[in-house]
């Protein structure tokens, strides 16, 4: 993202007098922000995400076509990094909005003071996004410390990541590594064409899969090449690997 560029984001809400509260409410909040595109269906709201690609998607979850949930992940699966915010008037979706790395959850009515407090984290995360790609383009490697000791890992050579309590665990064919950088921090940091999340605990690298697999039970893993151990996989992260 160029800092310098104004932020960009799409509303979709199949209820034309909700979409202009949200916009008018944003207005107030976020001045700077320039909502592009107003949407009513999910499809049209995943067309223009991956034709313009802002930096943030307000997305309602009961909308006819394809609902948000599904826009989302869908989104996710091919390789959107921005920002998702779901508004709703039900709540009972919370849970699932977090495993498709949405920043919030807005229930309607509207409150200034809570959309406030959506505005800050988003700004908050769009400005640590910003940095980290300034620092670290392309993520071509990780920089990974034990005791006094500092490795350069190219990211090329990372086989799996998985979040364990505290840190992110580094797979690579030679060595395991932990780092501080939490996994949704890394996931929009890397090639979605070579990095897919399978799991909300778990990131592969396509190029070390040796199959995928489903057991009697019904739940499926990924077989990583080199002997490097098995991956599980949710039934989202299933979809994206097979829709790949």
């Amino acid at each position: 993202m160029n800092s310098s560029a104004p932020l960009r984001a799409v509303i979709a809400d199949d209820e034309p007098l909700l979409r202009a509260e949200l916009r008018e409410a944003l207005g107030q909040a976020w001045p700077a922000l320039q909502v592009i595109a107003e949407v009513s269906d999910g499809r049209a709201a995943l067309t223009v995400a991956l034709a313009q690609r802002p930096e943030v998607m307000f997305l309602d979850i009961n909308m006819p076509h394809l609902d948000g949930m599904e826009a989302a992940r869908r989104l996710r699966e091919r390789g959107y990094g921005g920002e998702i915010v779901f508004v709703t008037a039900y709540d009972q979706h919370a849970l699932r909005a977090f495993e498709h790395r949405a920043v919030d959850y807005l229930v309607k009515p509207l409150e200034p003071e809570r959309l406030g407090e959506t505005v800050a984290r988003l700004q908050a995360r769009l400005t640590a996004s910003a940095s980290a790609t300034e620092c670290a383009p392309g993520l071509p490697w990780l920089r990974v410390t034990r005791g006094s000791q500092t490795w350069l890992v190219p990211i090329d050579d990372v086989a799996c990541f998985r979040a364990v309590p505290g840190y992110t665990q580094v797979i690579t064919r030679d060595a395991e590594h932990l780092i501080e950088d939490p996994l949704k921090n890394l996931l929009d940091r890397l090639d979605p064409q070579r990095f897919v999340q399978v799991h909300r605990a778990s990131i592969v690298n396509l190029h070390f899969v040796d199959h995928i697999q489903r057991d009697q039970a019904g739940h499926w893993e990924v077989t990583l090449k080199h002997d490097l151990g098995r991956v599980e996989v949710s039934r989202t992260g299933a979809e994206a690997l097979r829709a790949i």
